[in-house]
């Protein structure tokens, strides 16, 4: 009897992404998940995701809200380059969308690749 309460509990706390509290997500959702090459994780345990894939899902879900701007606070941080180049992609693309995204970077690559507009800051002065 034990056990099967352990048990229960154990798979109440690992709810699928893919759900919530027994709903399914809604394909926008999914969809942002595979545009994030992450569709695999759907299922998967986010407590159980590496620091990278958690990122991934983070921005994805955000992008999936569909709203007008979109703020991010290093979103290429703890990425590899693949997924780094993946990320600045779709935020460049989001920019043919009408979308606006504010995102902050120690990287000036990623500024150049991925903004039409950028600010330098040096100490919370504006440099350019």
């Amino acid at each position: 009897m034990a056990s099967a309460t352990r048990q229960h509990k154990v798979q109440t706390t690992h709810q699928s992404p893919r759900s919530n509290l027994g709903q399914p997500v809604e394909a926008p959702h999914l969809d942002s998940l595979d545009r994030f090459g992450i569709g695999h994780l759907a299922n998967h345990p986010f407590n159980l995701s590496s620091g990278g894939e958690r990122l991934l899902a983070l921005i994805a879900r955000a992008i999936a809200q569909d709203v007008p701007t979109i703020v991010l606070d290093e979103p290429t941080a703890s990425l590899d380059f693949a997924n780094q180049t993946r990320i600045l992609d779709i935020i460049a693309g989001l920019a043919t969308q009408g979308r606006t995204v504010v995102f902050s970077t120690h990287d000036p690559d990623h500024a150049l690749v991925a903004a039409t507009r950028a600010v330098l800051l040096k100490h919370g002065l504006v440099l350019a």
